[in-house]
């Protein structure tokens, strides 16, 4: 604890005294009674009171600061036998204060030990960004922490806490996620639940509209065009949109895990090249949503992408066009290639583009800088 801390609270305690000892003159002066040698507290029991507040606070402190860290395992559900590598007796000979934040992330590549020290056998070596759960700080620096089914100790220095509470305030900011129906072909959206209804316009291979309720006939009722209309559930497949405008598309530089939160749980990997709307920001991640997933990727695994974007995807044999992050034309392709890389420009005017003149898009054509190529 802080000395000024400490000799304020003594402070206060030896004014307690002498205020108590003030009222006992007054209500002896009340009684009649003459003290010709009034207690008072002399000089050096003033500092034998002061010594004794001080050893009050240091453990008052102490108290405050150490655990016993048995039981707080116990009560994080963390019993002992779970981890049989776990050597148990390097618990005994520390002492331990406990986090303000559960969630820890490593700073850089390090190794998880079953003791805390560098004589210890290595469980695991973690890389940057690893989620730990923290449980308790070692008097000597080190952290005692849970992995993946693992106990063991970290260095201090190599693990930050997170704010857990702060990442979900953040998220609940995050645009709301709504029920779609999304083109699996070109297909018409109609005033009624039936194709000799009345066309609206036409829904493009990839694109999206809000989905109301799927009927009993396979229909489905959707929000278009300002208002409720139907579409053929044959030639659409329900999916989960973020609600409103992405604030720009990214592609990924390598494979990528996307997240469920900010350092959660894995939900799959999403491929290199693969181009991805951005939605927000939080904790280093980008909130994102492509390639089938909505989730967060590593905002060091992106590399932004503006103005007009033709986005080749030979594995779906598709081809789109954005304008920002508009999606303004998506089409069909057969490059009769096992695979393509690269990122090129698009040079040409995004008015007036057909699929056809998409279509005759191939390796001979020199496309500039910005197109997303990808295997």
């Amino acid at each position: 604890m802080d000395k000024r801390v400490k000799v304020g609270i003594a402070g206060l305690m030896i004014g307690s005294v002498l205020l108590l000892t003030g009222c006992n003159l007054k209500h002896d002066e009340r009684e009649g009674t003459m003290l010709n040698n009034p207690s008072i507290v002399e000089p050096a029991q003033n500092a034998d009171i002061i010594e004794e507040s001080v050893k009050n606070i240091d453990a008052v402190a102490e108290a405050e600061v150490s655990v016993d860290v048995y039981s707080l395992l116990e009560n994080k559900d963390y019993h002992l036998n779970m981890f049989p590598d776990f050597e148990k007796d390097t618990l005994d000979s520390h002492k331990y204060s406990t986090f303000k934040h559960n969630l820890g992330v490593t700073n850089m590549e390090t190794d998880f030990r079953t003791g805390p020290s560098l004589d210890y056998k290595v469980m695991e070596t973690l890389p940057a960004d690893t989620a730990v759960d923290l449980i308790a700080k070692c008097d000597n620096g080190w952290v005692l922490a849970q992995r993946n089914g693992s106990l063991g100790f970290l260095k201090g220095e190599y693990v930050r806490e997170v704010n857990e509470e702060a990442i979900y305030d953040d998220m609940r900011a995050l645009p709301e996620l709504i029920p779609v129906v999304q083109a699996k072909t070109d297909t018409s959206i109609r005033t009624e639940s039936k194709n000799d209804g009345t066309e609206i316009f036409t829904l493009k291979r990839g694109q999206s509209v809000r989905m109301i309720r799927k009927l009993d006939n396979g229909w489905y009722e959707v929000i278009a065009s300002g208002g409720v209309s139907f579409v053929n559930g044959n030639d659409v497949k329900e999916a989960i949109q973020v609600e409103g405008d992405a604030l720009q598309l990214v592609s990924l530089n390598k494979d990528t895990t996307v997240l469920d939160v900010p350092y959660g749980m894995d939900m799959g990997t999403i491929n290199q090249y693969e181009v991805l709307k951005v939605y927000g920001e939080i904790e280093g991640f980008y909130y994102v949503e492509g390639a089938g997933h909505i989730g967060y990727v590593p905002k060091e695994n992106c590399k932004s992408l503006n103005g007009t974007l033709v986005v080749v995807d030979v594995s779906d044999q598709s081809i789109s066009l954005y304008d920002g992050t508009k999606l303004k034309l998506e089409t069909d392709i057969v490059t009769g290639k096992d695979a393509v890389t690269g990122m090129f420009d698009y040079t040409g005017k995004i008015d007036g583009v057909s699929s056809n003149d998409l279509n005759k898009i191939d390796e001979n054509v020199n496309l500039g800088d910005q197109i997303i190529v990808k295997p």
